[in-house]
């Protein structure tokens, strides 16, 4: 299976360049992924680092994330990020973290632990409350 590409830029790939880069340096007009995607695209036309602009894309999904899941609810350390999908990116990670102003734990194999809580409740193994 080969991994997603973005831009160019494989998936796998997007954490350790955004971790060279300095998020606010691109503004993010937009959330909606057409219009954030061409903001994305303008500012790399404009003269903007690829590592910046991956930082920025990072920040605006940590940012989205925020908006509507965690806002509204009390957040406590530890916090831990699982997906395979999120906690893959280091680049998402770190700019989770900015956001909380706390650091953010990502587990060992931390993109297969939806996978087993899913399993072991299918299992019986632990029963849903």
């Amino acid at each position: 299976m080969t991994a997603k590409r973005i831009g160019g830029v494989d998936i796998t790939e997007l954490g350790p360049i955004a971790m060279k880069g300095i998020s606010k340096t691109v503004p993010m007009n937009s959330y909606c992924i057409v219009f954030g995607t061409q903001s994305l695209v303008n500012a790399l036309a404009e003269g903007s680092s690829k590592e910046d602009v991956a930082a920025a894309a990072c920040r605006s999904v940590a940012e989205q994330v925020f908006e509507q899941q965690l806002q509204e609810v009390d957040i406590k350390e530890p916090v831990i990020m699982v997906g395979g999908g999120t906690s893959l990116i280091e680049g998402l990670v770190h700019e989770m973290g900015a956001l909380l102003q706390t650091e953010i734990l990502v587990p060992h194999h931390s993109q297969y632990i939806g996978a087993v809580g899913s399993a072991l409740l299918a299992s019986g193994f632990i029963e849903e409350k």
